[in-house]
């Protein structure tokens, strides 16, 4: 009787076995491209054959070595379980699969891109869970959301350090928000786009007259479009005016705040802010002022050897100011 009982035990358990691995691998297989992940999913160069019938996916561009990619996982897993709803998150190894990097044309790592039905969008936020996150909802969410009340816009502004804003008065111009909804399209994972019919609020507000027109808002002040209303045009305006008056500068936010458009300059100011703060006070006031928002980018940073790094590459285009602990600006590099 008891080696009917071992025998039936050792059947019982091979049964298991044998289901949980054809269990596994059957979900592995649909895995492949269906909901059933895993919270942060490895892609292969199989991806690019289903490019256009991916689902909203959030993908890492990675490699091994790279310590900063190494830092980004754990907020992948953590992005993954926010976004488990609406979003999957990926990941993949260009050192392996190098077709997704040439697919994608990247050359660097980390490189976050937002992708869905054959559309890809690049992650110009700060890679911190919060730009991350920011920059996947904007890319899943609608191209420009409706504002007509005061209250909803100074909640956007204080949100946001750069908002867009198309104002119509009372009806709709469907030549200008074609337009612009179509630039929308493109960029609204990097930018916050609105629109509002309510002239009138505009005008109390920020002193606009002419109307429909379309503003950038950045520290409570308006700066307003004046380029023809052209796809074209209005795209380049939105690049242009894409960051705030005064950025602070680190190594990961360097590459975006240097491309600069055509004929713009940096004021770059190495201080501590703390020990500097009314040399910090000037730069901020010159920075908010309108005279030279069209010519010049402001810009800080407390890191000393970002200012090698950066002179070395974009000489002719960053104009360097190093402060001394007496407070004292000396010019480093001018163009």
């Amino acid at each position: 009787m008891a080696n009917v009982v071992i025998s039936i035990s050792l059947i019982l358990l091979l049964y298991v076995n044998i289901s949980c691995a054809a269990q596994d691998e059957q979900s592995q297989d649909d895995d492949k491209f269906s909901g059933n992940v895993p919270l942060v999913r490895e892609l292969t160069n199989e991806f690019t054959r289903h490019y256009h019938e991916i689902a909203p996916m959030l993908i890492m561009l990675y490699t091994p070595w790279c310590s900063y990619s190494q830092q980004l996982q754990p907020l992948l897993t953590e992005l993954a379980r926010v976004l488990a709803d609406s979003v999957m998150i990926s990941r993949v190894d260009i050192s392996l699969y190098t077709d997704i990097a040439r697919f994608f044309q990247i050359k660097e790592t980390p490189t976050v891109i937002y992708v869905k039905n054959g559309r890809s969008l690049v992650c110009e936020q700060e890679l911190t869970f919060e730009g991350l996150l920011q920059f996947a909802i904007a890319a899943h969410g609608p191209h420009v959301y409706e504002v007509n009340n005061t209250l909803d816009l100074n909640h956007w502004m204080g949100n946001y350090s750069v908002v867009y804003l198309l104002v119509h008065d009372q009806e709709i111009s469907s030549s200008w928000h074609n337009v612009y909804v179509s630039v929308a399209a493109q960029k609204k994972a990097n930018q916050r786009f609105l629109y509002t019919t309510d002239s009138e609020m505009i005008q109390n507000k920020f002193g606009v007259k002419q109307f429909p027109s379309l503003l950038v808002l950045k520290e409570g002040q308006a700066f307003v479009y004046d380029e023809p209303v052209t796809h074209h045009a209005m795209s380049i305006w939105i690049d242009n005016e894409r960051l705030p008056l005064l950025v602070w500068m680190n190594i990961t936010t360097a590459k975006r705040y240097t491309k600069l458009p055509p004929g713009k300059k940096m004021v770059l100011s190495l201080l501590d802010k703390k020990s500097h703060q009314k040399v910090y006070n000037i730069i901020e006031r010159l920075a908010e002022g309108r005279r030279f928002h069209s010519g010049y980018q402001f810009a800080w940073t407390d890191d000393e050897s970002l200012i090698t790094t950066i002179t070395g590459r974009y000489c002719g285009i960053i104009l360097v100011f190093i402060c001394n602990h007496k407070g004292e600006c000396v010019l480093f590099g001018a163009s």
